[in-house]
């Protein structure tokens, strides 16, 4: 399915964080992970130092960009939702990655165009918002059947023709304009 949907919206300045397997000690190996917000699982140094260390992930007011696949290995690797998240734009070091959605929220909120190539299963739903565009892209079908709501800003789909970008519902607009 190929298409356009975009609608206005807000975000401000970003912060990018590394998803981190080796405590601060440089990256080490890619695994699957649980992504909550209750797991010292990130890193703000793109080499994996330990300076400031791992720290949890937050659903911030202003979201962080995520970027999996820092470490070796070309998997393929899953990170599974362990709660609602929030994110400015996630991107792929290294490795085929999926994420698991599970009965949570995914939600994207970034004013940075951003083209996500991973699958995304599950039950759970997926929330656009910010002023970016966010392209699904990639060779590998997204199967969550949870509704996509796309309360502002682009949202592409983009997948090789005859893969699903989308699943489940689609919802435009929440109805109070943000």
């Amino acid at each position: 399915m190929l298409g356009a949907i975009f609608l206005t919206g807000r975000i401000a300045a970003q912060t990018t964080i590394y998803n981190d397997f080796n405590n601060g000690n440089g990256f080490g190996a890619n695994g699957n992970f649980t992504w909550d917000t209750g797991s010292a699982l990130w890193n703000t140094s793109n080499t994996g130092s330990n300076s400031p260390g791992r720290i949890n992930w937050t659903n911030a007011a202003t979201p962080n960009n995520a970027i999996l696949g820092n470490g070796s290995g070309t998997g393929p690797f899953t990170t599974t939702l362990g709660a609602n998240i929030t994110v400015g734009t996630i991107s792929v070091a290294t490795g085929t990655w999926a994420i698991g959605l599970g009965v949570n929220t995914l939600t994207f909120d970034s004013s940075t165009d951003s083209s996500l190539a991973v699958a995304i299963s599950g039950s759970g739903n997926v929330v656009k918002k910010g002023t970016s565009t966010l392209t699904f892209s990639g060779t590998a079908a997204n199967t969550y059947t949870g509704t996509t709501t796309v309360n502002a800003g682009g949202l592409t789909l983009g997948k090789t023709a005859g893969v699903n970008s989308i699943a489940g519902n689609v919802s435009l607009g929440d109805g109070i304009g943000t």
